[in-house]
């Protein structure tokens, strides 16, 4: 893969001349790879063809609201998925390798390809010859107490020319990896200690259905995408000691339906992509505390809905320009009801009856100048404007308007290195069952709903370089420097007499991020078919604590994550081993009357072997957190405001999890 010429293809500014520069074909920088490069490897899936691309790292994309801003790094044939309820993850892992013909890696801007904000993406193609696959999977996890999971996948996939079809049906199971026993104190600032013993248990079984049909309509390509999804997860926590027992339970079930349309092709030397999408939830949750004399309830139901409507135009005709604009319109809604009740006594909560909607549109204008050989401009702005309705426990309407400006500056010197700046302002799109009441009665109780929520905003400054080497390793170092506006964090909400933790906006903050991903190849190093690849970030960011007055980093955001790919392909023996390393985790919230921090320690550890003997079979085997973690919480409570008030009492939980074996067998039939 390359990053050379990276924006070849845009247009900067109007003004500029000339289009007069004589018309030549647009020159895009393009990686291409056959089935056969993967062979050795013995995949099964396009995204297990996608991990091996050379220098490639995999962005799977974002779930936020819209649509715009949201796309993963991998096109499907030259489309971006439509659907978002289906990630793109799984997509890729639905095609099977017999499917695919060829994978491109591309940088720059070639003609009728939308990047979608992406310097380089791969390009998934798909073979047209008529054929039909059926594919089952099974598989299971054991636990070291000899509790299992299971999961079982039928997968059927028929292609004739430029038709296709794809259905899926999948059994999985949801379940938390931190499962097991272990401990909790709690000390009291008045001397006392209370030792208790602890067993976690969770575990649950879904469904989900996904089909597809692509054919040709009106000169282009028209898909249309189908997913419904059934997601329970249960989760129970017993304390035990000489006082008594306890137990903490969190049932939740979200069903979800989504239906997409996407429409891309020419008109009169334009490229024309329209798409529409409709996503409607439904979401139940009961989180209670049982204590000897006392007890806690909480309840919600929550209903959700997403109409999406986006369409972009963009004109390649110009030699060393191009342009793009385009727009999109979303209505989103939450309707969501809520009860608390605390030792038989119903307590009305801030947010316990919220019924928000949301109309947005967006328009935006593109324009990429590629000035020379090895340095391109692209500058652009996108218009966002919004209203925002609200009823229930509040009555208001509030309307927003967002420029989005951004500007990318590329410097291509050689097929080997890139550097580039950018500049852009990003808005991001409010959560809304912030809007609503909810609860963690494992740790910090009831939180309030906020009806003044605004959305956070991002100035961006990022520095970014890649060096490829050795043919297939790669090296992206990047800083970003982010100017927060609207920060949203936790705010303290008083009603009835009470204060709640709540979500809600701080006036300003930064948060610098330095990453580093990569891949090295091992045969220099006498490892055939070796690969060691990385992927780290480090964050550091400062808000101003709406409590204390005092400067700290954000709630809930990861300091650091750092995580290790060791794999070796074996051909001899049809088989590909590795071992994965996860640094581990911290995470900080500052809440209105507690300080909390949560982490997890030592590193997570996982060995995996992958049997290919025939095209159609393969068996996977995994020994995953060989070296038990333990997660940790330490919750700091106060008597009123943190700060304000002297700490009343110290909880240290701790939760030693178990080690975990993953079979699956898996064949083609086709």
């Amino acid at each position: 893969m390359s990053f050379k010429r990276i924006f070849s293809h845009r247009l900067t500014l109007p003004t500029c001349l000339a289009l007069i520069l004589s018309a030549s074909a647009h020159a895009a920088d393009i990686s291409s790879y056959p089935a056969s490069f993967f062979a050795a490897a013995h995949p099964n899936t396009a995204y297990d063809m996608i991990r091996r691309l050379p220098g490639f790292v995999f962005d799977d994309g974002t779930n936020a609201r819209g649509y715009s801003g949201t796309a993963g790094n991998v096109l499907i044939d030259g489309q971006r998925p439509t659907a978002k309820t289906d990630d793109l993850k799984s997509i890729l892992q639905r095609i099977p390798v017999s499917d695919v013909n060829t994978i491109e890696v591309i940088s720059g801007n070639p003609r009728g390809l939308n990047m979608e904000g992406h310097t380089v993406v791969a390009n998934v193609i798909r073979k047209r010859s008529a054929v039909t696959d059926l594919i089952a999977s099974a598989s299971t996890n054991t636990w070291l107490d000899g509790h299992t999971v299971h999961d079982l996948k039928l997968e059927y996939i028929h292609t004739e020319g430029h038709w296709r079809y794809e259905a899926s049906i999948e059994r999985f199971p949801n379940y938390d990896d931190a499962a097991g026993q272990g401990s909790n104190v709690v000390t009291t600032f008045l001397g006392g200690n209370e030792r208790q013993h602890i067993n976690y248990t969770s575990a649950a079984e879904g469904w989900d259905f996904n089909s597809a049909v692509t054919m040709p309509l009106l000169k282009g390509q028209f898909r249309t995408n189908l997913t419904i999804q059934d997601s329970p997860n249960s989760s129970l926590l017993r304390y035990f000691s000489s006082t008594g027992s306890q137990k903490v339970l969190d049932d939740s079930h979200q069903n979800n339906i989504e239906f997409g349309t996407h429409w891309t092709g020419e008109w009169n030397g334009f490229f024309l992509s329209i798409l529409s999408l409709q996503r409607l939830g439904h979401y139940t949750e009961l989180n209670a505390l049982y204590a000897p004399e006392s007890s806690q309830i909480f309840s919600t139901a929550q209903n959700t809905g997403e109409s999406i409507f986006h369409a972009v135009m963009r004109y390649d005709g110009f030699a060393h320009f191009s342009i793009e604009g385009g727009g999109e319109a979303v209505y989103n809604f939450l309707r969501s009801r809520s009860n608390y009740i605390e030792n038989t006594v119903v307590i009305s909560l801030p947010g316990a009856n919220a019924d928000v909607s949301e109309e947005r549109g967006q328009a935006f204008l593109q324009l990429t100048w590629k000035f020379s050989t090895n340095v391109s401009l692209l500058a652009g702005s996108r218009f966002e404007f919004s209203t925002i309705r609200e009823r229930g426990n509040a009555n208001q309407t509030r309307s927003f308007f967002y420029p989005k400006p951004r500007f990318v500056l590329s410097w291509t010197p050689n097929h080997e290195n890139q550097l580039r700046l950018r500049i852009q302002r990003k808005v991001g799109q409010l959560d809304f069952t912030n809007f609503a009441a909810s609860s963690d009665l494992l740790t910090s109780g009831v939180h309030a709903g906020n009806s003044q929520l605004r959305p956070d905003q991002h100035m961006q400054y990022e520095l970014y370089y890649q060096r490829q080497f050795w043919k297939s390793g790669a090296l992206r170092l990047g800083l970003l420097h982010e100017d927060l506006k609207d920060v949203v964090d936790r705010v303290p909400i008083y009603a009835n007499g009470a204060i709640y933790d709540a979500p809600g906006n701080l006036a300003s903050g930064q948060d610098d991020k330095i990453y580093a991903d990569g891949s090295l190849p091992l045969k220099r190093f006498g490892i055939s078919g070796g690969t060691v690849r990385l992927k780290s970030t480090f964050r550091f960011s400062s808000v101003e604590d709406p409590v204390t007055d005092q400067m700290r980093r954000i709630s809930g955001e990861r300091p650091y994550s750092v995580r290790i790919y060791f794999s070796q392909d074996l051909p001899r023996w049809h088989s590909t081993w590795g071992i994965d390393f996860d640094a581990g985790w911290d995470e900080y919230y500052y809440r209105v009357q507690s300080y909390e921090h949560r982490y997890m320690t030592p590193p997570y550890l996982q060995i995996h072997w992958q049997y290919d003997p025939t095209a159609a079979w393969s068996l996977r085997v995994e020994a995953d957190n060989i070296v038990p973690f333990t997660f940790r919480q330490t919750v700091i409570s106060y008597n009123g405001l943190r700060g304000s008030f002297a700490p009343a009492q110290i909880t240290t939980l701790q939760i030693n999890s178990q080690p975990r074996l993953f079979l699956q067998i898996r064949h083609t039939f086709g």
